[in-house]
């Protein structure tokens, strides 16, 4: 591997998926992080890549969020 092969991968690797952007909005959005527990706080990782992977925008999974049910 050359140079430029290598700084390609690297710089690949440095640059957020689409989903951590997405996630980032929907935190920006609601406030806090997405690292909570679905039945417990209404919102976690998972919950929010599952919507995301449905098409929802971070918008739609805050308000998702914050109509969901607490325990």
């Amino acid at each position: 591997m050359n140079h430029i092969e290598m700084g390609v991968m690297e710089s690949a690797q440095a640059a957020p998926s689409h989903f951590e952007g997405w996630a980032a909005n929907a935190e920006r959005i609601l406030g806090h992080d997405l690292d909570g527990t679905e039945w417990i706080d209404g919102y976690s990782i998972d919950g929010a890549r599952d919507a995301w992977r449905a098409g929802a925008t971070p918008a739609e999974y805050a308000a998702q969020v914050h109509a969901a049910p607490r325990a």
